[in-house]
Parts: structure tokens; sequence; C-alpha cells
């Protein structure tokens, strides 16, 4: 019987053709500091995103973003708001939004979240009118979008909710259902100006 030959040590087994090796995937660019230049960049990784777990987590970093208003006690207020409306308080959370917008009154998210509430209420023209201030201040809010969407879709305004789920989807291309709902929605307004 022939003797065995005895297995090379890993040392000096030959290393695969470079072509074999596989790369890693380029690192992204650090983010900047800056808040402003932070989301625009945040923003720019959304639209880019390889995946719907990579888009997000963009998201999440976004929205955390999003909740800062500049000012210690208007964000106090805000959070407050948001445990009011967790506990399902909406008169108390509608009162402490209230408070944070005469705070800040350029505060998208500030609008956002009173939007929500408005919805709670079962007030859907103040839930618009707070969507449309939202989008006025923050265009790429891509939640805002997409509940002024389904508002638009449910009084009708087809044409409306097809823009503006075409703005979300150019933001943020793995939106949940975003290509299903705009194929859905797409016969409805064939044939009419958007």
């Amino acid at each position: 019987m022939p003797p065995r030959a005895t297995p090379r040590p890993e040392a000096q087994r030959p290393s695969p053709p470079k072509a074999a090796q596989a790369k890693p995937a380029p690192a992204k660019p650090a983010l900047p500091t800056e808040p402003k230049a932070r989301l625009e960049a945040l923003f720019g990784r959304l639209h880019e995103a390889q995946s719907p777990a990579e888009a997000r987590q963009t998201e999440k970093e976004i929205e955390r973003m999003l909740e800062r208003s500049g000012s210690a006690t208007a964000d106090l207020t805000f959070t407050r708001a948001g445990q009011a409306f967790a506990g399902r308080d909406f008169d108390t959370a509608l009162d402490l939004l209230d408070y944070t917008l005469a705070l800040r009154p350029h505060f998208a998210e500030g609008y956002h979240r009173r939007a929500q509430v408005h919805l709670m209420r079962k007030d859907e023209e103040a839930a618009l009118r707070d969507l449309r201030i939202t989008l006025a201040l923050e265009p790429r809010h891509f939640m805002a979008l997409a509940t002024f969407a389904g508002l638009m879709r449910a009084s009708g305004d087809r044409k409306g909710a097809y823009k503006a789920l075409t703005r979300l989807k150019d933001l943020n291309p793995h939106f949940p259902d975003i290509g299903e709902v705009l194929e859905k929605l797409r016969p409805e307004i064939e044939g009419q100006k958007i």
C-alpha cells in the first residue's frame, strides 16, 4: 500500500487566483457632521440604496435627524407629545405639538406629527393642511408624502396621489410596496394630465 500523502499546512497552500478572491464592497464615504450637509448626504444614500434593508437603515437615521428641532425646549415638548400620542391622549399631544410649533414654526416634523394626531382624531382636513406645511418645509419628507398620497387617494384625487407617490419613489425606490401601488394607480389615471 502506498504511503498516504500528508495534507499541506495552510501556509503552504497556494492562494486562489486573484480574480477568484472576493473584493470587499467599497466603503461609503463618511457622512458630514454639519446637520444640513449630513441630511443632504443621507437623502442621497436613501435614493441610491441597494436593498430595502439599507434603505430602512437610512430612513431611520433621516427620521432621527428630522426629529431635532434645534431647540431643547421644543424637543422636550415634542418628545412629550409623542408619549401622549403613544398613550392615545390625543388632546394633550395636540396641545404639546401646538406649543412646539409656536416655539419652532419651521419644524417640519412637528407639523407631520400634528397631522398624525389630526388623523387619529378623524380630522382629515387639518391633517392635509399640516402635511402640506410639512412638505413645503421639507419636500423630501417620505412619510409625509406617503400619508399625503393616501389621503389624496381616499378623497378621490388619484392624480394627486400618483404625483406624490412618484416623488416618493424617486426619493426612496425601496419604500414598501411603492412600485405595486403606482402600477395599480396608473390605469386609473391614464389619459388624465398629471
